[in-house]
């Protein structure tokens, strides 16, 4: 139904951690949203600043 919570497909979860390996890779770059690991607003407020720890610790061990 178009008025239903989104649902992931089968293999989502492995594509993900695939998709976050290579984003490893490239400094200063964090994925949010809630095309990774949850789809309602509580998900994607707690993917964002999960990415915004990950971004203000690779800032601060640089300095």
């Amino acid at each position: 139904h178009n008025q239903s919570m989104p649902q992931y497909h089968l293999g989502h979860l492995q594509l993900v951690e695939q998709i976050e390996q290579t984003a490893a890779s490239l400094p200063g770059l964090e994925l949010a949203g809630n095309a990774y690991r949850g789809v309602g607003i509580p998900d994607c407020i707690h993917s964002a600043e999960q990415a915004a720890d990950r971004l203000m610790a690779e800032l601060t061990a640089r300095v």
